[in-house]
């Protein structure tokens, strides 16, 4: 997950080209209609091809107010309330269609943070606050957010392709810290490490 021009398609274009797609790849947050018919042609040529898929959804198809709460809570089904939680909720359901003829992963990162976190973003828009020199306000301080790093998607995302190369199989996993913290302890830990 990430805001339009983070990279997204840019990795996925990448990781298709290594394994000799040719089919176009679109930006996942350009339009909804664009991610699912975009996940649509992935499956399909991952397909034809005998491959497996790992999709990258989101924990926004838990909802905003359950995102940060991801796999922490019994009652945590999809219930997304945004445009892009919808849609990555309809992609993962291509996926899992797809699933039953060819072996496929669905993640679902939690908040992303780290190196290239674009404005707009809760550590991003903190870490641009302290490095200012003022105490960094979080536009909503009670929204619990379960934080992961890139660097532990891409790990999940290599985790993931092992696995199926060893045992092809279906399934869906949070990617997350498993530790919330409301937006106000994200920005107190922040202000502490930049004094």
């Amino acid at each position: 997950s990430g805001e339009l021009g983070a990279g997204k398609t840019t990795l996925v274009r990448g990781a298709c080209r290594s394994l000799g797609i040719a089919e176009p790849v679109t930006s996942p947050t350009f339009t909804i209609g664009h991610l699912y018919r975009g996940t649509a042609l992935v499956a399909q040529a991952a397909a034809r091809r005998g491959c497996a898929l790992v999709y990258v959804s989101s924990a926004a198809v838990y909802g905003r107010e359950r995102a940060g709460r991801a796999g922490t809570e019994s009652d945590a089904i999809e219930r997304p309330d945004t445009p892009y939680g919808h849609a990555k909720w309809a992609a993962e359901h291509i996926v899992r269609a797809w699933g039953q003829v060819l072996p496929a992963v669905v993640l679902r990162p939690t908040q992303v943070y780290g190196p290239g976190g674009h404005a707009g973003t809760l550590v991003a828009d903190l870490v641009a606050q302290a490095a200012s020199g003022r105490e960094p306000a979080p536009r909503d301080p009670g929204a619990v957010v379960d934080l992961v790093h890139v660097s532990d998607v891409a790990a999940a995302i290599v985790h993931a392709v092992k696995a199926l190369v060893a045992a092809p199989v279906a399934g869906i996993a949070d990617v997350r810290s498993g530790a919330p913290l409301t937006a106000a302890e994200v920005a107190r830990c922040l202000w502490a490490g930049e004094r």
